[in-house]
């Protein structure tokens, strides 16, 4: 509000100046209808217009004070929409500006499946969060973006006595190894999904060891395509063994929820959890939730 107000101010002081000027010397007029530049600096309670390439003079200048009732030091760029960015920031004045490609957020991470035999500590996940992506600044330090990712979680358990398995509908389920004479065993239920993710980022207006923070949330759509199941195990004599299957019945469509506070520019911490269970009914029913590191976002 307060820059809005100085603006038609300015716009207010410039108007009679530009009128008298062309009232009293005619071979002079000024044509004012467009302006290549618009500077407004305002300090000890007093503000100077600067007009630079006025109509068809390109090497014009107007300048203009006045005395405003605040304090403050403030500086705008503006082109002849006379639109001021919300932030000061003269590139964000320009519409097309705005709107950046962008790629990043290489996330490494645990996922944890509550109610399954799934270890955290053993079940990771990876993905690429936006491999590309269309952005909008909305300020110098908020921006909102869409684009498009892949993600890859491995619910893993190495529990003696309980492995994941498949019935013969394609739905994954837990029981004990089907094998009794296993001595040692791993088993995994993994997916495969392309990404979505709709997210606002905010930066922080301050430093922290010289490193800014920011945060940013959102939510994304989750495409499934692939799930799989494996176990590898060994028996009493020592030989090794695989089962596995790809026919899975899992969700084609899911959503995430997804968290991220920004430690730099380079790197973060993110949160994601999904509301929805990922394997249809009457596999377990359980909701994701995983945490990691991300680069680059």
């Amino acid at each position: 509000m307060k820059r809005l107000y100085t603006l038609l101010i300015a716009i207010t002081a410039i108007s009679p100046a530009i009128t008298a000027t062309a009232a009293t010397a005619a071979d002079t007029v000024i044509d004012a209808t467009t302006v290549n530049r618009v500077i407004i600096a305002e300090s000890n309670h007093a503000a100077t217009i600067t007009l630079d390439g006025i109509g068809s003079h390109a090497d014009s200048t107007f300048t203009h004070r006045i005395r405003l009732p605040w304090d403050g030091t403030e500086h705008y760029s503006a082109p002849s929409t006379f639109s001021v960015p919300l932030d000061g920031d003269a590139d964000c004045n320009d519409r097309l500006n705005r709107w950046h490609i962008s790629t990043g957020g290489v996330a490494f991470g645990w996922v944890n499946a509550p109610g399954t035999p799934a270890e955290m500590g053993k079940s990771l996940e990876i993905g690429w969060f936006e491999i590309l992506g269309v952005s909008y600044s909305i300020s110098r330090m908020s921006t909102v973006s869409v684009g498009a990712g892949i993600n890859w979680r491995n619910y893993k358990t190495s529990l003696p006595d309980v492995e994941w398995q498949a019935d013969e509908d394609g739905n994954a389920t837990f029981a004990t190894w089907h094998d009794t004479e296993t001595t040692s065993g791993v088993s995994r239920l993994k997916t495969f999904s392309v990404t979505i993710p709709v997210m606002f980022k905010q930066k922080m207006p301050f430093k922290l060891c010289g490193q800014r923070q920011w945060i940013a949330a959102g939510a994304e759509l989750c495409l499934t395509p692939h799930a799989s199941l494996l176990s590898t195990w060994r028996d009493s004599e020592g030989a090794k063994h695989k089962l596995g299957t790809d026919n899975i019945n899992h969700r084609l469509f899911t959503c995430n929820v997804v968290g991220m506070l920004g430690l730099s520019d380079d790197i973060g911490l993110y949160v994601r959890y999904c509301p929805m269970r990922p394997h249809a009914a009457p596999s377990p029913d359980f909701r994701p939730l995983s945490t990691g590191i991300i680069l680059f976002y």
